[in-house]
C-alpha cells in the first residue's frame, strides 16, 4: 500500500497532490485563526461582562445597604415624632456600625437639620437650611413630592469632600399630608468607589458610570471618561432610588486591543503546510524529513499564546509547548514525549501543583483523567502560584485527547471580586438584620411579590396566634387569611371578607398610618411604605397603654363636658394665653346677644366687644371702653365676684378662678328672680305688716263669697298641691272637692291627656315657677274641641311673713257655654267667608264671558268675519259675499254658544244655591217613583261622557237591574254631582259606578282613581260651607255645596251617604236609597 501511495505521488501527477496538501494547510490555518480570534472575543467580552456585573451588584448592596438604613431611620421617626437627640443618636449608632461609608445621619424639620450623628465631627452641620443650598434643595424637594427615598450625588459636601446622601421623608400619623421632617444618609464617594472596586489599578477595563434623566436624557459621566461611552461599551443599568445610572465599560486600549499577533500561528502553519510537502516530496528521506516536520510543527505549536498539549489513545504525550510546561511549573520537568498524563498530575499532586487537590487526591485525579467526548469540554482549576487556568479538551480521532491551558486569572478574579461584593451585601443584610431586631417594635419587609423577605421577632411576638405562618417566603395575603382563621383580628369576625379585603387594599397602597385592634386586647399602629423594587416595609408598634389612656381621658372629658353642660349656670374656661378652650350651653342661653362670638380660640376682649357693640350690658352704655378696662382689669385679678345686669333683663352674678396653668374658670349665675324677689320683698314688707292686721276680715269675707259664688275659689302649697276648693267647685265639675285636695294638676290631669293639648301649659308652668300671678287661663278639662267643658282660672302668689313663697291662691270658673259658642261662631263665620270668596269667584267667571261676547254682539262692527265682509262688498266681489256672510254666522253662533255654556254653568250654580235655601228652609219635597237605575246611571253617564273623554278617562257602568223608590230628578243631580266630582278631580284612570241589592235597600258606589281625600276632611267635605280646598285659586269649580245638597237628598229619600278614600289612589262614594219592592 505504501509502495502504491509513493508510486502515486512520484508520478507524474504529484504536483496535484502537493496543491491538495497546500490547500489543506491553508484551510486549517485560516479555520484555527479565526477560532483563535473568536475565542478572544468571546473570553474579551467575558471579561467585562463580569467586571461589570461585579461593580453593578457592588453598587446596588452598597446603595440599598444604605437606603434599608434609611428607611429604617424613618419608620422609627414616623413612631416617634417627638423624639429627642439622644434617642436619634443610639438609634443611628446602631444602623452606621461597621459601615465606614456612612459619614453621617441626619434628621431635618421644614429643611433645617435638628440632629445629627455622629455630632463631634459635624456639629456644624446643625442649623443649615437647605433651600439655601440650590444643588441640594432640589433633590431633598423631590423626596417629598414623591414621598419616597431620593439618592442625590456625588454633591460637594458642606463639610468637604465628595459624597452621595439618601433623603427620605418622615410622614406624619394619621392621613397623608406635610411630611413631619425628613431623614439624610451621608456616605463618602470615594470610599464607595473603594469597596465596589472602581480604584483598583488591576482592572482588566475601563469604566465610566453616568445618569439618566427621568426623560431619558444623560449627563456627563461622574466617574471614569466620558469617552467609553462613545466607545462601543457594554452597558448595564442600576436602578436607585428615584434615580437610575449607567455604567458602561471596554477593555483597556479597546476592543481587538488583546488579541497579541497571530504571524506566529500563520508561520507556525506555512512551516507545516512546507514540511508536509517536503516529507511527501521526500519520501525516501522519511526519518530525517519526519524529525524536522517534527521541529517546524514544535515551533508553530510554542508559537501560541496559550498552553497547548496533545496525547495519544493511550494517553502518553506526544506534543506539548513551553507555555503548557509554564502553568504547570512545579510538574514541568515530568512533562516529556511519552510520559503519562496520569504520571505527571501524580507528580504534580505530590508538589501541590493542585490546591482545589488536597484532601481529595484520588477523586480529583479521576476527574481530570476522564477521557473528553467528541464536544469540547472546558472548565477552570486553581494553580499553586495564585494563577487560573481554563481547560478546553477534545477527543482526537484517533482517541487521543488535545487541549489548550488558558490563563484566565484576571477574569477569575473579576468574578471572585463580584461575589465578595455579594457577601459583602450579605453581610449589610445580617447588619440591617441585627439592627431591625434591637427595634422596640415589630419589623416586617415585603418583596414586590408580597412575600414575607424580613421580620423581627418582636413582629411574631405581637402576632402570636399568627406566628406559625410569618415565615419567610409565606404572602402577606396568607398569613393575613390564617390570622382571620385563628381569631387574630376581632374586628374582622362577622365581616372577614370585607374586612380582608380593606386590610389588602390598605397593605398595597402602603400610604397610610393606621391602628389595628388585636385579640388578646392589644392595639397597634400598623405603619406601611412602598420600597423601591415594589415591596413594602412596616413597623408595628404596640400604641395599648396610648389608646387606654386616650379612652380614659376621652371618657373622664366627656364626663367633665357632661356635667359642665348640666350645671344651672353659666361656665367658661379661657386658658394660659386668654383663649376660650371650653364653655356650656346655659352661658350662651344667659348672654343670648353675645352667643354667636362665643366660639372656641376667642378671646374675651371679643366676646365682650362684640356684646358692647350690640348693647348687652347697660351699664356700659356711654362709658363702653371705660366699663371694659374695669371688667378686663377684673379678669386680670385672677378671683372676684361682682353682679350686673344684660340687656334682656337677666341679672347676673359673676365667679372668676384662676387655674394652675394660668388660665381663667368663670361661673355666671342668673340670680334675676332673686333679685326681683329681694325688690318686691323690699316693697310689701310695709304692706303687710299692715295686711297681717286685716288678715281675720278679709278671710271671713273670702270663705263668704267662696260659699255663695258660682264660681269656685282654690289654694294650693308651696308645692303646688291643693289645700282648700270651695263647696262650687263640685256644683260646676261635678267632681267632688276632696278628690283633688293633696294632689297637682300635673297629677289630677295626668290621665287626661286632652287637657295638656288644649293650652299652652308651658306658659303656667313658667309664671308658677317664676311666682307670678296669672289672669285668665283657659282649659279643656273634658269633651270634645267643639262642645268640651272649658274652664277659666286666675292666680295669685303668696308669700309669708318672711316673703317665703307660700303657695298660690286663686279662682275658677266654667267657660263652656261662652267658649264653645266663640268657637262655634269662629268655625262659622270663617266657613261663610271662604264660601262667600269661592262663590264670588264662581259667579264672575261666567258672568265675565257672558258680558265680553255681549259687547262683540252688542257692536258686531267689531268682529273681524263683519269687517271682511264690508271689504268684500265695498271691493264688489258678489261671488265671495255668500261666503262672507257664512263666516260672520259662524263665529256670531260660535260666541253665542260659548255665552249658552257660561249661562248653563252660572244657571247651576244658582240652582245650588236656591237648592241650600230650600234645605235650610225645609222646603224641599220629593216626587217618589219606580226609577230603573240601569237606565238612570247610563243616561247620566251619557251626559257627562264628553267631559271624562276630554280628560281621557274611561266610565263604567256596573248595574244589575235594580229598581229604587225615589224621586227620579233628585236621582239625577245625586248621581251628576257624585259622577260630576270624580271627573273632576280624577287626571287619569277610570270612573266606575255600581250598584248592589241588600236587604231592602240598594247601594250605588261611584269610584275613581282621583287625588283622594285625607282622613280629617272625610267628615268636613258633607258639610255647608266646607270644602276640601275653599281658596279662590282652587284647581275645580263649583260651588263646594254639591256635597251639601246630596247628602241631604239621601237622608230625604232615607238613605245614608259615606266616603272611604285613600289620598294618591282616589276615592269611593256609596248611598243607599229603598228598593222599590221594599
Amino acid at each position: 500500500m505504501m509502495e502504491r501511495a509513493l508510486s502515486a505521488i512520484m508520478g507524474r501527477k504529484h504536483y496535484l497532490y502537493y496543491g491538495v496538501i497546500a490547500g489543506l494547510v491553508l484551510v486549517a490555518a485560516v479555520m484555527t485563526e479565526e477560532w483563535r480570534r473568536a475565542e478572544l472575543r468571546d473570553e474579551e467580552r467575558e471579561v467585562v461582562r463580569e467586571q461589570i456585573e461585579a461593580v453593578r451588584a457592588a453598587l446596588q448592596a452598597q446603595i440599598t445597604d444604605k437606603e434599608l438604613m434609611t428607611r429604617g431611620l424613618t419608620a422609627v421617626l414616623e413612631v416617634q415624632p417627638e423624639i429627642s437627640a439622644a434617642e436619634f443618636a443610639h438609634i443611628a449608632r446602631n444602623l452606621r456600625q461597621n459601615n465606614p461609608t456612612i459619614i453621617n445621619m441626619a434628621f431635618l424639620s421644614d429643611y433645617v437639620v435638628r440632629y445629627v450623628y455622629p455630632q463631634e465631627p459635624n456639629a456644624g452641620l446643625i442649623g443649615t437650611d437647605l433651600r439655601q443650598i440650590p444643588e441640594q434643595f432640589a433633590a431633598a424637594r423631590q423626596a417629598v413630592d414623591l414621598g419616597r427615598p431620593v439618592i442625590d450625588g456625588p454633591v460637594e459636601l458642606i463639610q468637604g469632600g465628595s459624597g452621595f446622601i439618601i433623603r427620605a421623608p418622615v410622614a406624619r400619623p394619621g392621613p397623608r399630608g406635610q411630611p413631619a421632617g425628613m431623614v439624610s444618609v451621608v456616605f463618602d464617594a470615594d470610599e464607595l468607589y473603594e469597596m465596589v472596586g472602581l480604584l483598583k489599578q488591576d482592572l482588566p477595563c475601563d469604566l465610566a458610570i453616568r445618569k439618566v434623566g427621568a426623560d431619558g436624557s444623560t449627563e456627563a459621566a461622574f466617574f471614569g471618561d466620558d469617552a467609553v461611552f462613545a466607545s462601543t461599551p457594554q452597558v448595564v443599568e442600576l436602578a436607585l432610588p428615584a434615580r437610575v445610572w449607567q455604567i458602561a465599560a471596554v477593555p483597556i486600549g479597546g476592543w481587538n486591543a488583546n488579541m497579541g499577533s497571530f504571524l506566529p500561528l500563520r508561520l507556525g502553519f506555512l512551516v507545516l503546510g512546507a514540511g508536509a510537502l517536503l516529507v511527501f516530496a521526500n519520501l525516501r528521506k522519511q526519518y530525517l524529513g519526519r524529525a524536522r516536520a517534527q521541529s517546524r510543527l514544535t515551533t508553530a505549536v510554542e508559537s501560541l499564546a496559550d498552553g497547548f498539549v496533545l496525547f495519544d489513545a493511550e494517553d502518553r504525550l506526544i506534543l506539548s509547548n513551553s507555555k503548557y510546561r509554564d502553568l504547570h511549573s512545579k510538574c514541568a520537568d515530568a512533562i516529556v514525549p511519552g510520559a503519562r498524563f496520569e504520571d505527571f498530575l501524580r507528580v504534580g499532586l505530590q508538589r501541590g501543583q493542585f490546591p482545589d487537590a488536597e484532601g481529595r487526591e484520588e477523586e480529583w485525579l479521576a476527574e481530570q483523567l476522564r477521557p473528553p467526548g467528541e464536544e469540547p469540554t472546558h472548565y477552570e482549576i486553581a494553580l499553586s502560584d495564585g494563577r487560573w487556568m481554563r481547560i478546553l479538551e477534545k477527543r482526537t480521532p484517533e482517541g487521543g485527547r488535545v487541549g489548550l491551558r488558558i490563563d484566565v486569572t484576571d477574569q477569575v478574579e473579576s468574578r471572585l471580586r463580584a461575589e465578595a461584593a455579594e457577601a459583602e451585601a450579605r453581610l449589610a443584610r445580617a447588619q440591617l438584620v441585627a439592627a431591625v431586631e434591637t427595634l422596640p417594635d415589630g419589623f416586617a419587609l415585603y418583596d414586590a411579590e408580597d412575600r414575607l423577605a424580613l421580620c423581627n421577632s418582636k413582629y411574631k411576638e405581637i402576632y402570636d396566634r399568627s406566628a406559625e405562618a410569618i415565615t419567610p417566603g409565606a404572602r402577606f395575603e396568607d398569613i393575613l387569611r390564617f390570622g382571620i382563621s385563628v381569631g387574630q383580628y376581632p374586628d374582622a369576625i362577622g365581616r372577614e371578607e370585607e374586612w380582608e379585603a380593606e386590610r389588602l387594599a390598605e397593605h398595597r397602597a402602603a400610604a397610610s398610618t393606621f391602628e389595628e385592634h388585636l385579640a388578646d386586647g392589644r392595639w397597634l399602629r400598623i405603619i406601611e411604605r412602598p420600597t423601591p423594587d415594589g415591596g413594602r416595609v412596616g413597623l408595628r408598634v404596640d400604641l395599648t397603654e396610648q389608646v387606654e389612656s386616650r379612652r380614659r381621658a376621652e371618657r373622664a372629658e366627656q364626663r367633665l363636658r357632661d356635667a359642665i353642660n348640666a350645671l344651672p349656670a353659666g361656665f367658661w374656661l379661657f386658658d394660659g394665653d386668654g383663649r376660650l378652650v371650653m364653655f356650656n350651653d346655659f352661658f350662651c342661653e344667659l348672654y343670648e346677644v353675645s352667643a354667636p362670638a362665643v366660639r372656641i380660640g376667642a378671646t374675651s376682649e371679643e366676646i365682650l366687644r362684640y356684646g358692647l357693640d350690640l348693647g348687652e350690658y347697660p351699664e356700659a352704655v356711654g362709658r363702653e371702653e371705660e366699663w371694659l378696662s374695669e371688667v378686663q382689669g377684673r379678669f386680670a385679678s385672677g378671683d372676684c365676684e361682682w353682679e350686673y345686669p344684660l340687656s334682656n333683663g337677666r341679672w347676673i352674678r359673676s365667679y372668676n378662678r384662676s387655674t394652675s396653668e394660668g388660665g381663667l374658670v368663670g361661673i355666671r349665675v342668673d340670680v334675676t328672680a332673686l333679685k326681683r324677689q329681694q325688690t318686691e320683698l323690699e316693697e310689701t314688707n310695709a304692706d303687710l305688716r299692715m295686711a297681717l292686721t286685716a288678715r281675720d276680715a278679709a278671710q271671713k269675707r273670702f270663705f263668704d263669697i267662696a260659699e255663695i259664688s258660682t264660681d269656685w275659689i282654690w289654694e294650693q302649697d308651696r308645692h303646688l298641691r291643693f289645700t282648700y276648693v270651695s263647696e262650687s267647685f263640685e256644683k260646676c265639675t261635678g267632681r267632688a272637692g276632696t278628690s283633688i285636695l293633696g294632689h297637682t294638676r300635673e297629677e289630677v290631669f295626668a290621665d287626661v291627656p286632652d287637657v295638656w293639648e288644649s293650652a299652652d301649659w308651658d306658659w303656667l308652668r313658667a309664671m308658677l315657677a317664676a311666682y307670678e300671678p296669672f289672669e285668665n287661663f283657659v282649659y279643656r278639662a273634658g269633651g270634645t274641641a267643639e262642645e268640651g267643658r272649658w274652664v277659666r282660672i286666675s292666680g295669685a302668689p303668696v308669700f309669708d311673713e318672711k316673703g317665703e313663697f307660700n303657695g298660690y291662691r286663686g279662682v275658677g270658673g266654667d267657660v263652656s257655654v261662652l267658649y264653645n259658642a266663640m268657637h262655634a261662631a269662629e268655625a262659622a263665620n270663617k266657613a261663610k267667608t271662604e264660601f262667600l270668596n269661592v262663590m264670588s269667584h264662581e259667579l264672575r267667571t261666567p258672568l265675565t264671558v257672558i258680558l265680553g261676547y255681549n259687547a262683540f254682539l252688542s257692536k258686531p262692527d267689531l268682529l273681524p268675519s263683519v269687517q271682511a265682509l264690508k271689504k268684500g262688498i265695498a271691493a264688489g266681489a258678489a261671488d265671495t259675499a255668500e261666503d262672507l256672510a257664512a263666516t260672520v254666522t259662524d263665529e256670531i253662533a260660535r260666541y253665542a254658544e260659548k255665552m249658552n255654556l257660561s249661562g248653563q254653568h252660572l244657571l247651576t250654580l244658582i240652582n245650588d244655591m236656591l237648592d241650600l235655601a230650600k234645605i235650610d228652609a225645609g222646603k224641599m219635597e220629593l216626587q217618589r217613583e219606580t226609577v230603573a237605575l240601569d237606565d238612570m246611571v247610563a243616561t247620566v253617564l251619557e251626559q257627562l261622557g264628553q267631559s271624562a273623554a276630554e280628560k281621557g278617562l274611561a266610565l263604567e257602568q256596573q248595574t244589575h237591574g235594580e229598581e229604587v223608590k225615589a224621586d227620579a230628578t233628585r236621582l239625577r243631580q245625586i248621581l251628576i254631582n257624585l259622577i260630576g266630582n270624580a271627573i273632576k278631580f280624577t287626571e287619569s284612570g277610570r270612573i266606575t259606578v255600581q250598584t248592589a241589592n241588600s236587604g231592602g235597600k240598594v247601594s250605588v258606589t261611584v269610584e275613581d282613581t282621583g287625588r283622594g281625600i285625607s282622613e280629617d276632611q272625610k267628615e268636613s267635605i258633607f258639610e255647608q260651607f266646607q270644602q276640601v280646598d275653599s281658596s279662590g285659586s282652587r284647581a275645580a269649580g263649583g260651588t263646594g255645596l254639591g256635597l251639601t245638597i246630596t247628602r241631604f237628598l239621601v237622608e230625604l229619600h232615607g238613605g245614608r251617604i259615606s266616603v272611604d278614600s285613600t289620598p294618591g289612589k282616589g276615592s269611593r262614594f256609596t248611598f243607599t236609597l229603598p228598593a222599590a219592592s221594599g
